[in-house]
This record gives structure tokens, sequence and C-alpha cells, in this order.
């Protein structure tokens, strides 16, 4: 164990780093995030424009009606 006193550059070199690492971890997760759901609005919008313009309209059901 160190005082403070006796070895002042110790004191606090640690907490600092650890915090610093978490920090960026935290943005990064953030930054991840926003990325996924980005993507996933995306492909959400590229599957629903696949749908065919007679489901729209609904002239899709005559098909099956006989």
């Amino acid at each position: 164990m160190f005082c403070v006193g006796c070895h002042p550059s110790r004191a606090g070199a640690e907490a600092k780093a650890r915090r610093d690492v978490w920090m960026i971890f935290s943005i990064v997760q953030v930054v991840a995030g926003g990325l996924l759901l980005w993507w996933s609005a995306y492909l959400l919008g590229c599957l629903l424009m696949r749908i065919p313009a007679s489901f729209h309209e609904g002239t899709i059901w005559s098909r099956f009606s006989g």
C-alpha cells in the first residue's frame, strides 16, 4: 500500500485508466447500436419494397378466389 504523499504519481493513474477504457467502450457500444438500428431499418425497407404493388391495391386476392 502506498500513501498519496509518498507516491503522488501513482495516486490516480490506475483509476483514470479504467475510467478511460470504459468511456471508450461505452462510446463504441452506442455507435455500434446506432449502426445496427440503421441497418435493421434499411433491411426492413428493402423487404417492404419487394412487396408487389398488386398486394397494396387489393387485387392479389382475386387470384385465389376461384
